[in-house]
């Protein structure tokens, strides 16, 4: 848990240096995107990073006006199945940067002679060898096994990336807040939560639920506590929740709901 809590506490930091060290890759990236005219985005990831690729949906498909899919890798590593990703901008994400799974997809973009960008925070991996443009995180090594500051990481060069992609000068203003705003958090929130905790200490399982650009960090947040605590926990879209899942909630049950500023 030491490793844990100082990744953690590295996030504003590791935000600040973040545009400084990607933006110039990033600019050759959307310019070659645009001299291409891709038509959709093809996000290929696992566990945390696909979280961020989730989150990379709504911000893409909303600012950018592009469709974004997300890969299923098992339809080429399983089934063999003759996909074909000409036209598209296929995005691997990956921190060790050796998924097998998102080099398959790669490889598969590669052949069908579709653009390639991958989001790696290992330089000379396989990830960033293959793909035609590497964004490196570069936020130094994650020794803990819950990812934190990767993930935080990921979210800010999609961030970065739909940015530049639409000349949106306010996000990038907006961006620059991030840092300070991470570090007032990590300053006040603990000691409030050091409150709360008791109430918890026997908690064997619950949901977290957000909706949006919420809903990708509902199922991180719910991956987090099962890493960490054992504890059984399901992140759900809220709109989905409805649909079925209601059913399991209990009198005495547990629900960590997201509920940000702003459309929900």
């Amino acid at each position: 848990m030491i490793n844990l809590e100082k990744e953690i506490r590295e996030q504003p930091d590791t935000l600040r240096k973040l545009k400084e060290t990607a933006l110039p890759m990033i600019k050759k990236a959307v310019s070659e995107a645009k001299r291409r005219d891709v038509k959709y985005i093809y996000l290929a990831a696992r566990g945390t990073s696909d979280h961020a690729c989730i989150y990379a949906q709504y911000l893409f498909q909303t600012e950018i006006g592009l469709p974004c899919a997300l890969a299923t890798p098992s339809v080429l590593t399983k089934y063999k199945g003759k996909l074909c990703l000409k036209g598209a901008l296929v995005i691997g994400v990956s921190q060790s940067g050796a998924a097998e799974d998102v080099m398959a997809v790669l490889n598969r973009a590669k052949e069908c002679g579709a653009m390639t960008i991958g989001i790696t925070n290992t330089e000379g991996s396989l990830v960033a060898n293959t793909a035609d443009y590497h964004i490196y995180l570069g936020v130094g090594k994650e020794n803990s096994i819950a990812a934190t500051k990767t993930f935080t990481a990921q979210l800010a060069v999609m961030t970065l990336l739909c940015a530049e992609w639409t000349d949106n000068k306010e996000l990038l203003d907006n961006y620059d807040k991030l840092p300070a705003a991470a570090k007032t958090l990590l300053d006040t929130l603990p000691p409030q939560l050091e409150g709360m905790i008791t109430d918890f200490k026997e908690l064997d399982s619950g949901v977290v639920l957000g909706r949006g650009f919420n809903y990708p960090i509902a199922l991180e947040g719910a991956l987090k506590i099962m890493e960490t605590s054992k504890i059984n926990m399901r992140g759900y879209s809220m709109s989905d929740f409805y649909h079925g899942p209601f059913a399991q909630l209990t009198y005495g049950g547990t629900v960590f709901l997201l509920a940000s500023d702003g459309v929900m």
